[in-house]
């Protein structure tokens, strides 16, 4: 996961990226019957860090 984001193995993707950049990355799903697993591939862009946070919102709206 780019920095700052992680996923969990529940599926839960969480936090705040800190730096741009692609990350490419697969999720498997597994039922126990045949076929035993399914697959699909998935990307992640940040295009650029984010201005504020939840934990550091602007102090003034424009």
């Amino acid at each position: 996961m780019p920095a700052g984001l992680t996923l969990s193995p529940g599926g839960l993707l969480k936090g705040t990226p800190t730096d741009a950049g692609d990350t490419a990355f697969t999720v498997v799903a597994d039922n126990g019957i045949f076929p035993a697993a399914m697959g699909a591939s998935h990307t992640v862009i940040v295009s650029g860090a984010p201005l504020w946070t939840a934990e550091t919102p602007p102090s003034a709206i424009a």
